[in-house]
Formats: structure tokens, sequence, C-alpha cells
């Protein structure tokens, strides 16, 4: 199991020197921190454990001013602030240094809750404008630094009100479906590390 108030706080820790950010977020574990959650701004909350549970993949959205999806949210979970983003999420592939990016439909439209992991499946690939590569390079690099890992993916979203670069999700092992070299990065990773020890 893996806590996502941990990850969020090396997340945090990672990107603070960087141009890419991640979003404001709250830990949620108790009926008053619930209540003290403000419905003035639109939120994902998703479960603390990120693994491991049923549940783990049903994440909620709030809508400003309604309180529905706060309240129906089983505690603990990690309140994320939502960046208005439009219809693409960017699907970041780290692989000791190098990354590529995909972009997929994305939630920023959706209410109430939702399985995660039945929306990755049923979105499509699109295109939209290149994410800056030197941003995501120093995030991706940093984050590596930080977490410790030299393969995983993490999710970019561009605000659409002005272009800040945030990232809200990191996956230790993703599909890596869209990163076309992949196969030949892995076997040279796997090689470099045999060869070190």
């Amino acid at each position: 199991m893996m806590s996502r108030a941990t990850v969020a706080r090396l997340v945090d820790q990672a990107l603070d020197h960087c141009a890419v950010k991640a979003p404001e977020w709250r830990l949620v574990e108790t009926e008053a921190d619930r209540d003290a959650l403000s419905d003035s701004v639109r939120w994902i909350l998703k479960p603390e454990l990120a693994c491991g549970l049923d549940n783990s993949h049903t994440l909620y959205i709030t809508q400003k001013g309604d309180r529905t999806a706060i309240n129906s949210a089983p505690l603990p979970f990690i309140a994320q602030r939502m960046v208005a983003h439009g219809n693409a999420v960017h699907k970041v592939y780290y692989i000791q240094g190098h990354w590529s990016e995909s972009a997929q439909s994305s939630i920023d439209g959706m209410n109430g809750s939702f399985d995660s992991q039945a929306h990755a499946r049923s979105s499509e690939a699109m295109s939209t404008e290149a994410l800056p590569a030197e941003a995501i390079q120093a995030a991706g690099d940093s984050l590596s630094k930080t977490l410790g890992l030299s393969l995983f993916g993490f999710d970019v979203l561009v605000d659409a009100a002005d272009s800040r670069l945030y990232v809200v999700d990191v996956n230790y092992f993703p599909s890596f479906s869209n990163m076309h070299d992949f196969p030949e990065r892995f076997f040279k990773m796997c090689r470099m590390m045999l060869e070190e020890n």
C-alpha cells in the first residue's frame, strides 16, 4: 500500500525549485477535517491509500458550493485542488533521464465519482501542443532524485487560465504504451543495473 499524502509531500519537495508545480492539497482524515474543507473551490478527492484497496481508484470531483462529493468520499482522503485545464491530461513517461509524453482526454468536465483506471482505459490519445521540454526534463529529473525512481510516469495538466504546469499524479510503473522506444530503454536500464552490481 502507498500513502498518497506521503507521495504528495515528496512531490511538493521535488518540485519546490521547478517551473512545474503540484496543486494545493489537503489530507482529510476526520469528520472535522471534512467539515473544514472549503466548497468554494473545486477539488478532486482521492483515497489516501493509492494501492491495495477495492476503492483505491474511486475518485470524486466536487463542484463549487456543493458538498455532495465531499460528504460522500470515504475517510481518509486527499483533496487536491482541481486545475481547470480543458480536455487534455499529458501522460509523461520517464526512464533514466529520458521522457516522452502522450496527451489523453481528461476528467475536467466530470462530476461525482468515477473509477480512474476505467477512465484511463477508455481515454483516447489526442493531439495537443507539446509540453515545454526544459521544464518537463527538470521536473522529471527532480522527481526521480527525490522519489528514488528511474522508471515512472507522471500526469501533467496545463492550467487553462495562466498556462502553468501542474503534476497531479505520479505512477511508479505506468503502462509506457505510448513511449515508442520503451523496450530498448528498459533493456538498456536493466543492463546498466546488472553491470553496476
